[in-house]
């Protein structure tokens, strides 16, 4: 599900450094196919800012410009949702293109 769906899913440690991305994520946010792993999220939501993020709650829905990895922007929603994993806290951001 997680490969097929729309929509952009990145998991990320709780201070914001990308861990995996799904197919959808890549295609959105990075259409030269450069890596998102390893690099802050907030450097393609400004919304997703690890100040804004609450740890404990995520970051409820809202619209936001994204940046993808060639500059350009376009119009999203974004979801920020912790989960707990074995290796502890981790975010799981939602991005649709709008």
């Amino acid at each position: 599900v997680v490969e097929s769906i729309d929509e952009g899913l990145l998991l990320c440690e709780t201070g914001g450094r990308i861990l995996e991305v799904n197919p959808a994520a890549t295609r959105l946010l990075s259409p030269e196919h450069d890596t998102l792993v390893g690099t802050p999220l907030a450097r393609y939501l400004e919304t997703a800012s690890v100040e804004s993020i609450d740890p404990e709650r995520g970051l409820p829905a809202r619209e936001c410009e994204a940046r993808r990895t060639d500059g350009t922007t376009f119009p999203a929603s974004v979801l920020v949702h912790p989960i707990i994993a074995d290796e502890g806290r981790l975010l799981v951001a939602h991005v649709r293109d709008l």
